[in-house]
């Protein structure tokens, strides 16, 4: 799931002030160009024509935006004849974007949110990418979410520079106190029974009045608990939903009664707060919960466990295109390649922007960060582990049942497990039938 960022200042809505063109943000990318030193000048440089191109690299003027900015000036001291004119969008969120997208008048480059990648691809907007990413790129060199997040019905039409990973960030001391053994590669993770009985041990540390939890979890654990028990979205055509099956229910109603019957993990709480207190021991989510934690608290990482038969994760995507507008598709497609390298790839990794598509920038964007001392290698190796969700026109109702909505009030006990599963599948089973959807092939 992407990351929305919404517009913060009110700006006039006329396509001139739409846009804050980053004269200052280029200026910021000085400092990184500087430090790099005189550079033989590519050959892609020799053989593209001059061009400017355009580039949006976040739906607003959040964080994103000065996460890309050092970067313009370094890709045009390798490209001196291509010019890179950042464009903010500043206000109207992805809204916005896909106004802008159906005027054709989109960036040359632009970020698009993940759950319309279904619609703007098969609607004859974006550029189909897979010709230019045969001729120029090795398919082996990124994780396999690259290839299978964004898909639309076999076609590429979008690059994922940076993706999101979840899994458990947990308490040495506990862990030490409760004598549970922590496992170190996703491929070794505790199987479902391990991960109960290591739940009680820690749950037993608490006393009245001061409880101590195994777990939390946000609701986008859901999908990857579901996942990781052999069930798939939808059946073979798409035609159905799938997830209200009796394997779902089971881990399902195993979760709910760790919450709310055995009482051994939480859900809705203050995690942060909790792992401060030494009352929780485990929480499923963002690699750097640790990090923002007090420096006192002693913590690592580890790997999800399996639910019954398999282990996922779901982390988000991040998405960029090329609209088919574009007139300078040679420049555009130059600089979204530029952007899924090495040098591009762990600037962006450093700067907490995700975790790197290609593999090889793994080690230099953890190794001397804040988690180089940490099992860092887990994170880019969470990505062999991610959910493949089917890319689809019911991807968004799909999210809105099973992703908050009945999902969450399982969680919060407020819905019997089943019940969830069957209101979730129907809403999506009516939207198919709405769409007439069908999966090609």
């Amino acid at each position: 799931m992407s990351l929305n960022h919404a517009g913060h200042a009110a700006r006039p809505s006329t396509r001139r002030t739409l846009f804050a063109r980053g004269a200052a943000t280029l200026a910021a990318g000085g400092v990184l160009a500087a430090c790099g030193g005189a550079q033989t000048t590519p050959a892609a440089s020799r053989t593209l024509k001059p061009a400017t191109i355009r580039f949006t690299p976040a739906n607003g003027p959040g964080g994103d935006v000065n996460t890309f900015a050092p970067l313009y000036a370094q890709y045009m001291e390798e490209r001196p004849n291509i010019k890179v004119e950042p464009e903010i969008i500043g206000e109207g969120g992805w809204e916005k974007v896909n106004a802008i997208l159906m005027a054709e008048s989109a960036a040359d480059v632009t970020r698009i949110n993940d759950d319309s990648v279904y619609q703007w691809g098969t609607s004859g907007k974006l550029l189909h990418l897979d010709p230019y990413i045969n001729r120029s790129m090795k398919r082996e060199d990124y994780f396999p979410p690259e290839w299978q997040a964004m898909l639309v019905d076999g076609k590429q039409y979008t690059m994922q520079p940076h993706f999101g990973v979840n899994l458990f960030v947990y308490s040495t001391n506990l862990f030490k106190q409760a004598g549970v053994a922590t496992p170190t590669d996703w491929n070794k993770t505790w199987d479902w029974n391990t991960f109960v009985t290591n739940a009680r041990k820690i749950a037993g540390l608490g006393r009245a009045g001061s409880e101590v939890y195994a777990l939390s979890f946000p609701v986008n654990y859901f999908i990857p608990l579901v996942w990781g028990n052999g069930v798939r979205q939808y059946n073979n055509d798409e035609t159905r939903c799938a997830f209200n099956t009796p394997a779902a229910a089971e881990i399902l109603q195993e979760v709910q009664d760790l919450l709310h019957v055995h009482k051994l993990l939480v859900y809705g709480a203050n995690s942060a707060q909790l792992f401060g207190a030494s009352r929780l021991a485990m929480n499923w989510g963002d690699p750097q919960f640790g990090t923002r934690l007090p420096p006192e608290i002693q913590w690592d990482l580890m790997p999800t466990p399996k639910s019954k038969k398999e282990v996922f994760q779901e982390g988000f995507v991040r998405t960029f295109a090329i609209p088919k507008s574009t007139k300078e598709v040679d420049a555009a497609w130059d600089f979204m390649h530029w952007l899924m390298k090495q040098k591009a790839q762990v600037h962006l990794g450093q700067a907490g922007y995700g975790v790197p598509a290609l593999k090889a920038a793994g080690d230099p964007t953890y190794k001397e960060g804040p988690l180089k001392d940490k099992n860092w290698k887990l994170i880019p190796e969470g990505l062999n582990h991610d959910v493949p969700l089917a890319n689809n026109p019911v991807g968004q109702t799909f999210k809105d049942q099973f992703a908050k909505g009945p999902a969450e009030r399982v969680f919060k006990g407020e819905m019997k497990v089943m019940e969830a599963l069957q209101v979730g599948c129907q809403d999506v089973d009516n939207k198919i039938r709405e769409l007439n959807w069908k999966k090609k092939g």
